[in-house]
């Protein structure tokens, strides 16, 4: 067994491993992700991604996501998350995940030498104990969803009695406000708002117009976007992904506060008639946040009802064999899950 980092000559062999991964998606759909995911992100020369071959057969594919991330005024870093992840069933248990894992690490000494870190927003309880004996750690945030409802719009989509127009362009005056809601994606006036918005004390994705542009290329009718202008300056905005008629989730925000964030909800939700919406409330600020704007948190015991188990955030150092001072940036802990400000966007 050999593990490789990726090659162009190899991607048919990984297409069709990454078929049992992707299998909800057609044959156009995967190469689309595949292309999005590794090859057109601008946040990478290469794809960070590590194949395990026997002999000319790939058997195994473990991907990583580079965007940029930024604390402080203005210290940069490199974020990594772990995106796919499939091993060929006829070698399963045989700890091939784990030595791509390594090949990562190995290719992370060779080949990069900035500042980085890796954060993990898509660990499940099968994953998980893996990570924690490479290295990664819990930090003290749970992946948990808040929600707010709107039963009169359930009753809207479900009796059929409104038209859905989720192509339009509404336009509405607010308390001197102008809300725009939309299809369009204003990148450029979005990174301005964004870097105005940003809270120093927290690691945050780098959202510059390079982001929103790669962002939101791939499944661009599922989105549409809310935006708060002030004297024709962007204050504030939303980003709403459509999972059904019924689900949509809240995928990213910028606000200087939460009568912003509270006033575009209400505007989004009732213009685009939707009855549920979501977002993660993974630290106390964010959940905070969230209640002012009328979302409710998921309890504990329902979710324990349900028999689901609420997986903490995992993060680690790039250094392969971390010590405690490498899981601090300055006087950062990365286990702290208040000093991040990651979304359902940052997930991959």
């Amino acid at each position: 067994m050999r593990y490789v980092k990726y090659s162009p000559e190899h991607k048919e062999e990984a297409m069709q491993l990454l078929q049992l991964l992707w299998s909800h998606l057609d044959e156009r759909g995967q190469h689309e992700l595949f292309a999005w995911r590794y090859e057109n992100n601008p946040f990478a020369e290469n794809p960070w991604v590590y194949l395990a071959m026997d002999e000319s057969k790939v058997v195994g594919f473990r991907g990583f996501v580079p965007q940029n991330f930024i604390f402080g005024q203005n210290k940069e870093l490199k974020g990594f998350t772990p995106a796919d992840a499939i091993v060929h069933p006829g070698y399963r248990r045989k700890g091939v995940l784990t030595k791509l894992n390594e090949a990562f690490f190995e290719d992370i000494d060779r080949s990069f030498s900035g500042s980085g870190l890796i954060y993990n927003l898509s660990s499940n309880k099968y994953s998980t104990p893996g990570y924690l004996k490479q290295h990664w750690q819990a930090t003290n945030g749970t992946k948990r969803f808040a929600l707010r409802t709107s039963i009169p719009n359930y009753f809207i989509i479900k009796t059929k009695r409104k038209i859905k127009t989720d192509e339009d362009t509404v336009f509405i005056r607010k308390k001197g406000w102008r809300v725009e809601i939309s299809n369009s994606l204003r990148a450029k006036e979005m990174a301005h708002c964004y870097e105005n918005c940003r809270p120093r004390e927290k690691i945050s994705n780098m959202r510059d117009e390079r982001y929103f542009r790669w962002r939101y290329s791939y499944l661009t009718n599922d989105y549409f976007f809310a935006y708060l202008f002030d004297d024709d300056v962007l204050k504030a905005y939303l980003v709403i992904r459509k999972v059904s008629d019924y689900q949509y989730l809240l995928w990213e925000y910028a606000v200087p506060g939460f009568k912003e964030l509270k006033s575009l909800v209400r505007i989004a939700m009732r213009k685009r008639t939707i009855p549920f919406l979501r977002s993660w409330a993974l630290s106390g600020s964010e959940t905070s946040l969230l209640a002012k704007c009328g979302f409710v948190a998921a309890p504990v015991r329902l979710w324990q009802f349900l028999g689901k188990e609420r997986l903490p955030v995992l993060v680690r150092p790039l250094e392969r064999d971390p010590g405690e001072s490498d899981f601090f940036l300055d006087a950062l802990d990365i286990r702290e899950i208040d000093h991040w400000q990651l979304y359902l966007a940052d997930r991959h």
